[in-house]
């Protein structure tokens, strides 16, 4: 392994911890609260691949992008409506980007 990289915002995060114990514990729940939705992201996905569902419920999971796997994934090709809504998804490219790919698919 090589060195720990220390960015800015790692400094703000830790420094924020530091002010007051109370915002260390909310940093740490919120941290945790990340990973589970990751996971459920991940889980979704799979299940719809496997299943071969043409509907996507990724609402309300803090997605702050778009995940890789709905385009990498040859299995979710068969997506004709998702839901991004209740996101952090604020005037980004991608996922007009990964609308029109899928409209593109739909048209293949």
């Amino acid at each position: 392994m090589g060195p720990i990289i220390t960015t800015t915002q790692i400094i703000l995060d830790e420094r924020e911890k530091m002010l007051c114990p109370r915002l260390g514990d909310v940093y740490s729940r919120t941290i945790n609260v990340e990973h589970i939705l990751e996971e459920v992201v991940a889980q979704t996905l799979q299940k719809c691949a496997n299943k071969q569902y043409d509907t996507l419920n990724l609402s309300n999971m803090r997605l702050t992008k778009i995940p890789d796997e709905i385009r990498a994934s040859p299995d979710l090709q068969c997506i004709t409506d998702i839901n991004l809504s209740r996101n952090q998804l604020f005037n980004n490219n991608e996922v007009f980007e990964v609308m029109m790919w899928m409209s593109s698919c739909l048209v293949s």
